[in-house]
């Protein structure tokens, strides 16, 4: 609750920044709504910090040692698919 009540403080004192700008020149809506916008994600960002993401592991470890087996004996079957190549134009 701590960092709620900074972030409700810090917000709070941007606002009224925010109040005496748009008393002070004539801004348009999208530059009013900008300023709201940085306010917001700059404050919760110094405040609450970055939310770190936990990712799930999207290939497993047996997918992986598959994948290696799979690769493995593709180049196992080209390597004698060459030899049988090679020893058939040696004898020509």
């Amino acid at each position: 609750t701590d960092r709620l009540n900074e972030f409700k403080i810090q917000l709070n004192k941007r606002f009224h920044n925010l109040q005496d700008l748009l008393r002070e020149e004539k801004s348009t809506l999208e530059d009013t709504w900008k300023w709201i916008k940085e306010a917001l994600t700059s404050t919760y960002q110094e405040v609450l910090g970055l939310k770190k993401h936990h990712y799930k592991e999207l290939t497993s470890v047996e997918t992986l040692e598959k994948i290696q087996e799979t690769r493995n004996k593709k180049i196992g079957i080209n390597n004698s698919r060459t030899r049988g190549i090679q020893a058939s134009e040696e004898e020509h």
